[in-house]
């Protein structure tokens, strides 16, 4: 029971750790790729501006996909170390016990 518990911690606590994680590395990429997405070259149009602001936009789709993994790996967690710490330990019952059961009347 005690182990359960422990583990339904190390879990909350790992899930909550990476999606934090992956939200700054989000917000980090995201403001990268806006910088890069907002470079303008002083002689007019040039292939490598069209490159970098290109490759800001993917940039900005990379942030959001990690933001996204973020909240699935947090919500995973809440709900393994919610099952984990919140229920009770239940008994595996046998066919026999479970026919014992089922011929029982209650009054």
């Amino acid at each position: 029971m005690l182990m359960k518990k422990v583990l339904g911690v190390l879990v909350l606590a790992s899930g909550i750790l990476s999606g934090v994680i992956l939200f700054v590395a989000g917000s980090s990429l995201s403001k990268a790729s806006q910088d890069m997405s907002e470079i303008r070259s002083i002689g007019g149009t040039s292939v490598a501006e069209a490159y970098y602001q290109e490759a800001g936009k993917q940039g900005s789709a990379y942030s959001l996909a990690l933001h996204a993994a973020g909240l699935a790996i947090i919500s995973v967690s809440l709900g393994l170390s919610g099952l984990l710490l919140f229920t009770d330990d239940y008994k595996v019952v046998t066919d026999s016990e479970v026919s014992e059961l089922e011929t029982e009347t209650v009054p």
